[in-house]
């Protein structure tokens, strides 16, 4: 019976057991959904980040590219608009025009026409000045002004200095030949654009001139230099004198010329493609 009795206490101790282990899994899971939910809510009244988006370009950098592009536009078409109508025509450049235009300036006259117009801009000064009338006045004097530019001449007594002034100096029957193209009536006078078309035939001519000449600095001095060389050594002109006949040459008059060539600064220098040139030209055998 004790034994009965014993059982049933432990079994009665057992349950309780059992209960109280359930009641504390009970209340943890009820510890933990009550944590999730305070979690949940917590996060959910927490305000979200946003992702950051990248600042838009400063105006000062919208201003910088636009600026560049402009200026690279300007540039282009200054590029394509830089050379005038007559400087396309006689096949010059916009540099060599601008100094046609300062030489012809420097030695033009005013023609008795221009010298009308000026008295009649200086006129129309005075009026407007009394009148008031300034708006409609300036544009007069505008117009004058470029007549005024326009109606300038050179005198064809001045016709060989100014091309002298061009670097451009014309021979007795060239100056003769520009004449009578520039002043084809006689009037001993001459007009910008005619004064431009001969500059631009005299330009040409000098160009192609400098070609031929280079030319023959080339083939001359091919007769004295080895191909590959740079210089003429003593014994390249030794070998020139030889191969035309002239064996009496003394390797003392061959040294006199080495030296006289380079301005005396040795034999072991030589003599330059350049220095060669300026003996030659000094000889009369280019001008």
């Amino acid at each position: 019976m004790d034994d009965d009795n014993t059982i049933s206490d432990s079994d009665g101790d057992s349950d309780s057991s059992v209960n109280s282990i359930s009641s504390s899994d009970d209340s943890s899971r009820i510890n933990t959904t009550k944590r999730n939910k305070t979690k949940a809510q917590n996060t959910k009244n927490r305000p979200s980040k946003k992702k950051k988006s990248p600042p838009p370009p400063s105006t000062g950098t919208r201003k910088n590219k636009n600026s560049n592009r402009n200026n690279s536009n300007a540039t282009q078409s200054q590029s394509n608009t830089s050379r005038s109508k007559l400087a396309r025509e006689h096949g010059i450049t916009a540099a060599q025009e601008q100094e046609i235009h300062e030489v012809f300036h420097l030695f033009a006259e005013e023609s008795s026409s221009a010298i009308s117009t000026s008295n009649a801009a200086t006129s129309a000064t005075e009026i407007a000045n009394k009148t008031g009338r300034r708006s409609s006045a300036k544009k007069g004097n505008q117009k004058n002004n470029k007549n005024f530019t326009s109606k300038m001449k050179i005198h064809v007594s001045n016709i060989r200095r100014a091309l002298t002034a061009l670097s451009l100096t014309p021979t007795a029957d060239e100056l003769r030949e520009y004449v009578s193209i520039m002043d084809p009536e006689g009037e001993g006078v001459v007009e910008y654009e005619r004064f431009v078309a001969v500059c631009a035939l005299k330009i040409e001519s000098r160009e192609v001139n400098n070609m031929d000449h280079q030319r023959e600095v080339d083939e001359a001095w091919g007769l004295f230099v080895k191909e590959g060389d740079d210089r003429i050594t003593l014994a390249s002109l030794r070998e020139v004198a030889r191969s035309i006949g002239e064996d009496g040459i003394s390797d003392e008059l061959l040294r006199d010329m080495v030296l006289e060539a380079n301005g005396g600064n040795g034999l072991a220098k030589g003599v330059e493609k350049r220095e060669f040139e300026d003996v030659m030209r000094k000889a009369g055998v280019w001008r």
